[in-house]
């Protein structure tokens, strides 16, 4: 079905997009594959990232792992595993959260957590690196073509009373362009949650792309929704990279939040199925977050990236400048049953693209600068 540029990007900024069906309350049926990873009779997914993708050196090797329980484990379940491990973070599931916890140990010490678990972990896997979408200098000339081609000067919404959260290297709140509607609001990237509670100098984006995505989404001179309010929640470094988990615990955060309408803005990724990120999503999702992820930026099939990969989010991928509708052979994913019992994925034409090349934003200093995504 198609749909105007100007109703659907609008939409997506003002939280009314509709997403697929939610699968976080269903249990994972995860078979094991004889030759899978498997402690605890607990399958141990992607379990070749582990240790920086290296072999394990020796029995007392370190890895932060994610363990992700049934989603109908309680916030109390979770602490009572914690009580005798080495949690880093856990979720708040009864909360309306994610029901996960993370570890740092071997894997004697995640043999023991699982064992006492009495079957409330579904799998596991190990903590990994997450980056941000590259981008590279684009057609400043240009800059404006993408709200042009959304149809936003004939928009009928702006975004007021929305909250988009910004899941990236943080935000330069104190850019013009933004008109004082930055909130800080999470700071992942010391390892643990740092909740900002209004510091401007929290969650600053000293990298740039944070703000760039948070000016094409809300900003006054190039944003699709002006109004909305942005907020800063830092999941990558200034380096442009981070752990998965920090996005989980992000995630986590917003559905458990009662800040609503709420879209929670996700242009990072990286290669591989992250199973935890589809149950951070869709968990997301189920609480009434419309979430937007990147998809094709890469000239790839989206089917083999996270978070593009996860079905229930809105995936947005980028189109051609003119007047066609495909530049990249990106995909869309629609659910079939895997001959293990996991999700697979077949691939259909992304269902929604926004402009990403040569879309003027704002730059780490209170400039604008055209970037090609």
């Amino acid at each position: 079905m198609t749909r105007s540029w100007n109703k659907v990007l609008v939409a997506a900024a003002c939280g009314f997009v509709s997403v697929g069906s939610v699968r976080n309350t269903k249990k994972h049926q995860l078979g094991v594959a004889p030759s899978q990873k498997v402690i605890a009779k607990v399958p141990v997914l992607n379990y070749d990232l582990a240790y920086g993708g290296a072999a394990r050196a020796h029995d007392g090797a370190l890895e932060n792992w994610i363990l992700v329980a049934d989603s109908a484990a309680s916030d109390e379940q979770l602490s009572s595993l914690c009580a005798s491990s080495k949690c880093i973070r856990t979720g708040h599931p009864s909360k309306g959260g994610m029901a996960y916890l993370e570890i740092r140990g071997t894997e004697f010490d995640l043999e023991k957590i699982i064992s006492g678990a009495d079957g409330l972990i579904e799998f596991v896997e190990p903590d990994s690196r997450v980056e941000m979408i590259p981008d590279e200098d684009g057609d400043e000339e240009l800059a404006s073509w993408g709200l042009e081609r959304i149809g936003a000067p004939t928009r009928a919404f702006t975004g007021s009373g929305t909250h988009i959260f910004v899941l990236d290297t943080g935000i330069l709140s104190s850019h013009t362009d933004f008109g004082g509607r930055v909130v800080p609001t999470l700071d992942m990237t010391g390892g643990s949650m740092r909740l900002c509670k209004g510091d401007l100098n929290c969650a600053r984006d000293s990298q740039g792309h944070g703000s760039h995505c948070a000016g094409t989404a809300a900003g006054e001179t190039y944003g699709v929704a002006p109004a909305a309010v942005l907020h800063t929640v830092k999941v990558l470094g200034d380096d442009g990279s981070g752990s998965w988990s920090w996005s989980y615990d992000a995630l986590d955060f917003l559905a458990t939040s009662n800040i609503r309408p709420a879209v929670a803005s996700m242009s990072l990724g990286g290669q591989g199925t992250q199973n935890a990120m589809e149950t951070a999503v869709d968990t997301a999702v189920s609480a009434g977050v419309t979430v937007v992820v990147a998809g094709g930026n890469s000239n790839g099939d989206a089917c083999g990236f996270s978070p593009a990969f996860v079905p229930s989010p809105s995936l947005l991928g980028p189109p051609l400048r003119l007047t066609e509708d495909r530049l990249f052979p990106t995909m869309e994913l629609a659910p079939t049953s895997g001959p293990r019992g996991v999700t697979l994925h077949q691939p259909l034409t992304l269902p929604t693209r926004g402009p990403g090349p040569s879309v003027e934003h704002p730059w780490r200093a209170p400039t604008y600068r055209a970037l090609q995504l």
